[in-house]
């Protein structure tokens, strides 16, 4: 099929990383193939020197299409095997440009897979960078779902009871749970507990440490409004939810019941906490709305408002003639004195010889 040029960078590299890794293998490690069976390669490893063949080695699993480097402990897919080959490194997710030995393995099972390189595919050297970077990306989120993955796998392997009745349960020999990095998440504990909750937070920082990335996790509220408390006290269960994590970000329903308002506020450990904002939730995403900056959180103390900027900003298209403040507070059954101080606390509105008016750029 043709290979259609901006859209489809990622199909480009799903085509060049479906190139047999088997073949690949034999033919760039040839003499280095010790061992050869239905479903894996042994090898020795060109960038590493063993007498005993026993602890630095690279083994393709030709199943996975996937290796690994006992020597290094480094592996991937068959475009990171070229390049570990050639080069004897490693692309990984980071910054910057994508490293000559990426591009070079890239070229070579581009080859292979019948494609022209990607450099020469009409693409401009922008489309090109902004196809490296996001191939980065990709890596990156592959090395912590990885990193992650191993995390738990380690977790059950130091579990012993677990892993026993996970073996017997199932029949699984020791191959195949290390094959499968299979892990165990251990969710006991009692979320009013502080030491339990201290113990679960623990294991978030462990896991943020192992894999290199920032971890969120997302906890509920307790029962009822929560605008009498503190933002970093609306968690249910301990307080340790609320100052253990270095950040904390608290979505808190507003009031009002003519639309999804949310405020998120934030608590962070190192910096300056940014001002509240307001957000609508627009399935599937929460967006800013400044059209609601003017309500309070459910349950906060003090009266309801009487009118809000929603409210007037919806007067704006019935009110009859020029929208001014008398003819919309008349509209909506306010006193002037109302509307008028409504319309001050609003960043979209402002007053224009009596006139109602949206705000330059609102």
């Amino acid at each position: 099929m043709a290979f259609e040029r901006q859209d489809n960078v990622r199909e480009y590299y799903r085509r060049i990383t479906e190139v047999d890794i088997g073949a690949v293998a034999r033919e760039l490690l040839g003499a280095h193939v010790l061992h050869e069976s239905d479903r894996l390669l042994q090898c020795d490893c060109p960038n590493h020197s063993s007498q005993s063949h026993r602890s630095l080695h690279v083994m393709v699993m030709l199943d996975k299409q996937g290796w690994y480097c006992f020597g290094c402990g480094v592996g991937g897919d068959v475009l990171q095997l070229v390049e570990f080959i050639q080069s004897g490194r490693v692309t990984r997710g980071r910054s910057g440009p994508m490293p000559e030995s990426h591009q070079r393995a890239r070229d070579f099972l581009a080859t292979k897979a019948g494609l022209p390189s990607l450099a020469k595919h009409g693409l401009s050297p922008e489309e090109l960078a902004e196809a490296d970077a996001e191939r980065l990306v990709e890596l990156r989120v592959h090395d912590v779902l990885t990193a992650l993955a191993e995390h738990y796998h380690g977790r059950l392997k130091e579990n012993h009871t677990v892993l026993e009745w996970l073996r017997s349960k199932y029949g699984l020999s020791m191959e195949t749970v290390d094959r499968l990095l299979i892990g165990y998440a251990d969710n006991d504990g009692d979320e009013n507990s502080a030491r339990d909750m201290t113990a679960f937070c623990n294991s978030i920082e462990s896991i943020a440490t192992d894999t290199g990335a920032a971890v969120a996790f997302a906890h509920h509220f307790s029962k009822g409004q929560q605008g009498a408390k503190a933002a970093i006290d609306r968690a249910s269960g301990s307080g340790v939810f609320g100052r253990d994590p270095d950040a904390v970000a608290t979505l808190s329903e507003l009031e009002g019941d003519d639309c999804a308002g949310f405020l998120l506020e934030w608590t962070l450990r190192e910096f300056a906490a940014p001002p509240p904002v307001a957000l609508l939730f627009q399935w599937p995403v929460h967006r800013v709305e400044k059209l609601l900056n003017d309500r309070k959180v459910k349950g906060a103390p003090g009266r309801p408002q009487a009118v809000t900027t929603l409210d007037i900003v919806n007067a704006l298209d019935v009110v009859e003639g020029e929208p001014t403040i008398p003819a919309v507070a008349v509209h909506l059954g306010v006193s002037e004195k109302t509307v008028r101080n409504c319309v001050n606390r609003a960043e979209s509105l402002l007053i224009d010889g009596g006139v109602i008016r949206f705000q330059k750029g609102q």
